[in-house]
């Protein structure tokens, strides 16, 4: 398991190995090869300073450890990731985006190693029957946070490979199908949006993750709340350590852990409506792919061409412009916290992306809920 190191406050600074070498003539914001700027807000594409580089670099160089504590490799990687949001709590926008480029692989790293211990700790309790607002989830949504806009700002580096078996990982623990509906919701939002990035070069892991996240069974039209509550039930024996390879509907189960070890926060099993939870919470999953994708359809200064079956869908109106469709709209119904997604990809990208996710989304899941009349999937 991942340790907490103990630092002593006297101890030697050590600078990580994967710090880069900065140009002070390098102020552009975000290079062509990482993502195209030009999509992002006139802020973000605004070049930083020579003398922020430069101050950036004596700082590092010098190991002042007051302003670039995360830079201390001797450091916790948790404590390294509170000081690195604080840190850009204080720089202007085109400022971040030009630490979070440049600064790429030490801010994965140290996002992916708080991931990794938060993991281990969550698995170490006794009691993991957690609510998604205990203080402690927030320790596992925050690597999320800094991973999510690495995605949004380098998708042309995220569509080479880059980082994607760590991503991987970390999608198949959150979306572990023993967790309980926030904790899978949250996932799906970040493999949707890792999806978008990728533009249509999934793996085989991405493509199973993306087709097995939503469950087929808890859809069922003949008896919803009985099919619901199968679903449920099958869920919650994931949740305690039992691997179960099929969970009905020719989908695969997914989970984050080897066999005997429970998820990290297991799903509740809930009797009082109804509807079983699982129910509730394949057609939240459903709902929040819909509008994502309805949300970054609209951002096109073209939205009706983006797909002709999003408006026999009903997701997008004929007269519908980007501020009609906002990002505070959307968030009110997805109910998590996170700012609007700024991805730095063209409109083309954007449009070419959305059309692989929906025809993979239409082969994986509404073939298989809508079928036609004459017994052919739609």
């Amino acid at each position: 398991m991942f340790k907490r190191k103990n630092i002593q406050p006297n101890s030697s600074w050590t600078l990580s190995s994967n710090h880069p070498l900065l140009d002070e003539n390098d102020t552009d914001p975000l290079p062509t090869e990482y993502g195209d700027k030009s999509s992002l807000p006139p802020s973000f594409q605004m070049s930083v300073s020579e003398t922020f580089i430069a101050k950036l670099k004596d700082t590092a160089h010098s190991r002042q450890c007051s302003e670039l504590s995360w830079f201390n490799a001797k450091t916790p990687a948790s404590t390294r990731l509170c000081e690195l949001i604080s840190f850009l709590d204080q720089c202007q926008v085109n400022e971040k985006v030009w630490i979070y480029v440049r600064f790429r692989e030490l801010i994965f790293s140290i996002a992916y190693e708080t991931f990794v211990y938060e993991v281990d700790y969550l698995n170490s309790l006794p009691e993991r029957v957690l609510s998604p607002s205990a203080a402690i989830m927030d320790d596992l949504w925050t690597p999320f946070i800094c991973i999510n806009r690495l995605i949004e700002l380098m998708p042309r580096l995220l569509a080479t490979g880059w980082k994607q078996p760590e991503i991987e990982n970390m999608l198949i623990v959150l979306l572990d199908h023993g967790n309980n509906q926030d904790v899978r919701i949250f996932g799906f939002y970040t493999l949707t949006l890792y999806m978008v990035a990728l533009n249509g070069t999934y793996s085989e892991t991405t493509t199973d993750l993306f087709t097995n996240s939503l469950s087929l069974r808890a859809f069922s039209y003949v008896d919803m709340p009985e099919a619901s509550k199968i679903a449920g039930d099958i869920m919650c024996v994931i949740a305690s350590g039992i691997n179960i390879p099929d969970i009905g509907c020719g989908q695969r189960s997914i989970s984050g852990f080897k066999e005997g070890r429970s998820s990290i926060c297991p799903v509740l099993q809930d009797v009082k409506y109804p509807m079983n939870p699982q129910g509730i919470l394949a057609l939240r999953m459903l709902r929040n792919l819909l509008m994502l994708m309805s949300y970054l359809a609209s951002l096109l200064p073209d939205p009706q061409a983006a797909h002709i079956e999003y408006y026999n869908l009903g997701l997008i109106c004929y007269n519908i412009k980007p501020s009609k469709f906002s990002w505070q709209q959307f968030m009110a119904i997805y109910d998590i916290p996170h700012s609007a997604p700024l991805l730095a990809m063209s409109f083309h990208d954007i449009r070419s992306s959305l059309n692989s996710i929906y025809q993979l989304f239409r082969r994986s899941y509404l073939s298989w809920i809508y079928p036609s009349e004459e017994g052919q999937y739609i």
